[in-house]
Formats: C-alpha cells, structure tokens, sequence
C-alpha cells in the first residue's frame, strides 16, 4: 500500500517518520552467561532514502555511551558500535541484526570479543513525550 510507505518498485518502505528523536530503551542478553546489561538507544538521524541510521547506545552499568550507524531497510535494522562518545567498559564493534517493529527493537547481537546474545528494547519517547 502507498498510504504507509514509498514505493520503491519492488516494495513498500515505511517512512518511520518519527524514528529521529526516539529512545529505546531495555536489555542486551549474552547467550554464553547469564550476564544482561540495560541499554539505552537513541536515533539521532535517518535517511528515509538510504536507510541509513545514526544514534546512541548508552550501557549505564558499564559507564560507556557509542555511536552507533547503521542501516534500516523496511523493518530490518542493521547498526554496529563505531566509536566512543563516553568510553567506559563496553566493547566496540559489537554488531545488532534486529527487526523495528510497533515501537520495538529485538534481534541478535554479537562481539568481536566471541560473546553473542539477546536484544530487546522498547520504545520510551514519542515525539518528546516519556511513557512509563
């Protein structure tokens, strides 16, 4: 349908017009301990043409916040840890392989350091409104 979307020819991108300002917010799972750490992410831009996403991880227990980039091609979000913003005890590289979907990021991490896990995070800020 072309109420939601722009067509591209083969299919039907969401415009995701309120992704810019958004904040996720929940936990990163390591499949190999029982290790979970709270994460917070944050959209800073995104190019409805490209699909390309720049933001904000923040890693509260392990004092560290990273730029993340990535790629969101319809509901398939791809982004990867680049560079420290706040360097603290969270590795860089780590890469995400997640779906956006009704306000929710979940999918697959892994780090170059061997560990993979578990992501979900839920939308906490719409359009500069904080929701419980």
């Amino acid at each position: 349908s072309k109420l939601f979307g722009i067509n591209t020819g083969l299919t039907s991108t969401p415009l995701y017009e309120d992704l810019v300002g958004s904040i996720f917010s929940g936990k990163a799972k390591s499949s190999k301990s029982s290790n979970s750490w709270s994460a917070i992410v944050k959209i800073v831009s995104y190019n409805k043409l490209s699909g390309k996403v720049e933001g904000e991880i923040e890693w509260p227990s392990l004092n560290s916040v990273h730029k993340i980039v990535g790629e969101l091609t319809n509901s398939h979000f791809t982004f990867k840890e680049v560079g420290y913003i706040k360097k603290g005890s969270a590795n860089l590289n780590c890469q995400y392989n997640t779906t956006l979907s009704n306000g929710k990021i979940s999918g697959t991490w892994s780090d170059p350091s061997s560990d993979i896990g578990t992501i979900e995070l839920n939308k906490i800020k719409i359009n500069g409104v904080f929701f419980s």
